[in-house]
Parts: structure tokens; sequence; C-alpha cells
């Protein structure tokens, strides 16, 4: 109780704030003093000349009858011409001001020593314990509440009785005193009191004394400053994620890190796993030694397979005793763009066809393409040695395993993958890639039929089977070799794909003029389950 002693010491010599009433007489009409002067001085020498002029009247009720008329005429011009008026003024003093600073940074959450208790809570219960004394101040200043951390702000006493919320990020005392200069300049401040844990967290350039800095500048406020610590002595325990460094934005199927700065007070040799989940999903993990380390730098990495804006959070697990357990967790939002769309076209034979679409995809700004057309295949017999040839091996592993998950559509095009389905090269098994591809990550797969496509391409009964939007059945499926002609059906009609005009009129002629085709692929039913995704 000494600092609020001290504070009712100043206050001793004031009185309340009380209402005082003055009147005050003013004249509007002259406000030159010479001047009123000079209209007196007349209005006397009228009226003494007016008492020379009616003395000899013998009658002395008609002498005093006009002599006080001519008196208030004269009377009456004066009040015309200074014009009178009487001022009510209501004075009121105003008490002086005391100023309650509350420290709301995130360092108030902790517990005060070995108390149990938040030092926020701290603060509430000496105010709440303390409430005659409150009371008192209130009666005799007037009492401002701010709450502070790198800002300034405006509570009220109702404010502290229902719990101050400590979410300030950092706590700058000099700063918070300049506020406060510049807030009370040329006020009546008679004492600030301030509740605080007293941690300034503000990094300074190496030579420069902080604590000298904070000094001068309460020493400018030009009232004293009465400190209420609620820290005690503080053993405080806590892991802690302090800041996490990212890109906000990222590429649909490119590398995404992440660089996590961990803080470990009070712990030693701790096994930390640190998890990053999209959602409920857990994305990535791993495991930390900490040893003696009071500060780690922890690289998170993973690899987005589809487009839009996600949350993401990284957490560590809350250790025993833990002062504060809400900072081991930290969530924010990633927006994954695509940059190009990446095809893979496989063609097993060149063709006008193959080279119209690889032209077409080409010109695409937007897509990246990479194309491979089959020119000789395992099962073909060359006199020449294959170090001979200038043909490039089709990169059938690396392809199908390592960078499949970089693409978004593959197109087979009239390919007959049999020929790669040898003991050696297992081309079965990237079948199941490519579904594993279309179904559990998104991508997109697309086969253009001809001779060697479908079911005369062997697909029937294979993974792409089940992917793919008709039913293959070897013994029905045929190559219809007779020229037609492509028409939309009613939902060819509406669908984007068969849009080749915006307009539908226009689209529907465009269709009307196309060639005939020379054949096409004849499936036995159409495959109409919906994909899982």
């Amino acid at each position: 109780m000494t600092l609020f002693r001290l504070v009712r010491v100043r206050n001793d010599a004031l009185k309340d704030m009380e209402n005082i009433t003055q009147w005050h007489l003013t004249f509007v009409g002259i406000e030159n003093l010479w001047l009123r002067v000079l209209v007196l001085f007349l209005a006397i020498t009228a009226v003494y000349f007016s008492w020379q002029g009616v003395k000899s009247i013998s009658s002395p009720g008609k002498r005093l009858f006009l002599f006080a008329l001519r008196c208030l005429a004269a009377a009456l011009i004066v009040l015309l011409l200074l014009q009178p008026h009487m001022e009510q003024q209501d004075v009121l003093k105003l008490k002086n001001r005391v100023v309650c600073l509350l420290d709301n940074s995130k360092s108030m959450t902790l517990k005060g020593g070995d108390t149990g208790i938040t030092r926020s809570q701290l603060v509430n219960n000496f105010f709440t314990d303390n409430a005659s004394f409150i009371e008192e101040l209130h009666n005799n200043f007037d009492v401002d509440y701010l709450s502070f951390s790198d800002i300034i702000k405006e509570i009220s006493y109702r404010d502290i009785e229902k719990g101050i919320v400590s979410d300030g990020t950092h706590t700058d005392i000099a700063r918070v005193l300049r506020l406060l200069k510049k807030r009370y300049e040329g006020k009546s401040v008679r004492g600030y009191l301030v509740f605080s844990d007293g941690g300034d967290t503000t990094e300074l350039p190496s030579g420069v004394n902080k604590l000298e800095i904070i000094s001068s500048l309460a020493k400018d406020l030009s009232a004293p400053f009465f400190a209420f610590s609620p820290g005690g002595n503080m053993d405080a325990r806590d892991v802690a994620i302090s800041n996490v460094s990212y890109d906000s934005f990222t590429f649909v199927r490119s590398p995404w890190k992440s660089d996590v700065v961990i803080k470990i007070l009070g712990y030693n040799n701790l096994k930390l796993p640190i998890t990053l989940k999209q959602g409920n999903d857990i994305i990535t993990s791993k495991v930390i030694d900490t040893g003696n380390e009071r500060e780690l730098h922890i690289e998170l990495s993973f690899t987005p397979h589809a487009t839009g804006t996600f949350l993401y959070t990284i957490s560590l697990p809350v250790q025993p005793h833990e002062a504060i357990t809400e900072n081991n967790q930290v969530s924010f939002l990633v927006k994954v763009v695509r940059d190009k769309i990446r095809i893979m076209h496989v063609c097993g034979r060149p063709s006008w066809d193959e080279r119209f679409l690889r032209q077409v995809l080409k010109s695409d700004p937007n897509i990246d393409l990479i194309s491979f057309f089959i020119l000789r295949t395992p099962t073909d017999v060359s006199d020449a040695r294959n170090d001979e040839l200038s043909l490039i091996p089709f990169p059938v592993d690396e392809l199908f395993t390592q960078v499949l998950n970089s693409f978004d559509l593959v197109i087979f095009q009239n390919f007959d993958y049999r020929p790669y389905d040898s003991a050696f090269l297992r081309f079965s098994h990237y079948l199941n890639n490519l579904r594993e591809f279309v179904t559990e990550q998104g991508g997109g797969f697309l086969m253009i039929g001809g001779d060697i496509s479908f079911s005369q391409g062997g697909y029937d009964g294979t993974p792409i089977d089940e992917i793919l939007p008709v039913n293959l059945n070897t013994a029905k499926d045929t190559i219809d070799t007779t020229r037609l002609k492509a028409v939309l059906t009613n939902d060819g009609l509406k669908h984007p794909v068969t849009a080749l005009d915006d307009n539908p009129k226009r689209n529907i002629a465009i269709w009307k003029d196309l060639p005939e085709l020379d054949g096409c692929n004849v499936a036995a039913e159409v495959n109409l389950t919906p994909y899982p995704w």
C-alpha cells in the first residue's frame, strides 16, 4: 500500500469538484471606457442644468415632477447608449488527474511466482481487494484507465472488473511513454500508476541503453510513476512457436517450405514431435531433439496437389507445468495457385492427329507440355545396337513413378502399353500409379482412340478400365472404319468441352461444317459411376 499512500498525500491540498455561480455587469453598447465616462459626464451635466431651469418654479410639486421627468429621460439615454447586461457564469472547478496503466501483453498470462494465478488476475484481484481505496481515488481525482503493450488503449473500470484480455504481441515501454506525453500534454496529471510485469520486448541496436531512454522519457512527463509488479519471482516453463516464416501462396505440385522458430524456456533434453496439418489431416511431422538449446529453427515442407486456399496448423505437444499452452500452436492460410497446366502426352505412333494435338497444346502459353511418340518399341527388331540409335529411350519408370505427381493431365493417344509390360519394364504396375493419380490425387487422364487404343491397346480389365467413362470389353469393342460425321447430343450442346463457340447457334453451325471422320472406336457400355472426389 505504500505507493497509494504517496498519492493520497499529494491529494490532501485539493478540494472536491464544485460549481460556483458568479454575476458580472457588462456594457455592450459602448466598449471604450473613456466614451462611457464622457456619456455619464454629459448626462450629469444635463441633469444639473435641468435643475437650474426648474428650481425657479414656485410650486414644489410641479418643480419636482419636471425635474424627475428630465432625470428619467437622461437615464434612458445613458442606458440606450451603454446597453448594460448582467452575465451569469457557472464556474466548474476540475479535479486533478491520475492515470492507471495496465499491461495487457501476453506475458501477463504467465503465472505470478508460485501463486498459481496469472499476473493479469493478480492485478484484477488488487482492484477488487482495495475497492474502498479505488472509490476514494475516484472521489478526489479524475482517473483514466489505459491498457498498453506497444500502444495504449482507453478502457473503463468496468473492463477491469470483467477482466482485461492479455493479447498484446509485445511490450514497448519507450513508445508508450511517448504516447502518454502526447496524450496528456497541457493537462494536469498528478501521478501514473503502472501495473505491469516490467518486461520490455523491444530490441535496440547494440550500445543503446534502453533504461536510460525510458528514464529520460519518464522525467519529461513531470509526474511521478508508481509501479506495481504482479510477477514476483518468476520461474516460468514454456515451449513456444515464436515465429513461422512462410510464403502465403505457392504453386500446385511444387514444394512449399516454412521455417519454424521454437523457443524453449525451463526445459532441457526434450524430444518434441512437431506436426503440420491441413485441416485435420496430418501432412508431415518430425521429432526434434532439443538438447540444451533455447531456440531452434525447423524446416517443414510438403507438396500441394490441389488449388485453393487452405488452413494449415503447426503444433507442438503441451509439456508438464507449461506456463502458456496457447503458443504451442500456430495456424495460417496458404493460397495454392496454378502456375502452368503440366501435360504428359504419350502417342503410340506418329500421325497427323498427334502432330495437330501437339501443336495446339504447345501454342498455349499456359500449358507446359512433355510429349513422347513411339518410333520403336522394345519388341522391335533392329540390326543396329541401341547405343548406335539416335532415338531417346522411353523413360517409363521416371515418368510414371518419380514425376507423375507433378503433372495435371496425362494423355494416351493411340498407345499400346503391352510392349512395355515385360518382366523388366512392368508397365502394368505403372497403370496402378495412373489410377491412384486420378482417384486419390485428382489428376486428369485422357485416352484418345485409334487402332491400338482402348480394348485394342489391351486396357480392358486393367486399372485404366476403372477410370475411363466407358466399360471396355474385348469381345464387343470394335473399330469402325467407315466414314462418319459427329453429331452433338442434347448434353453435348451444353457441355464446355464441345463448345467451339460461345454462341450456341454458331457452335451448332461449326459442328455441322466439320469434315467426316475416317472411323472411331466403338465401346460396349458407358460407365456412369461417379468419381470418388
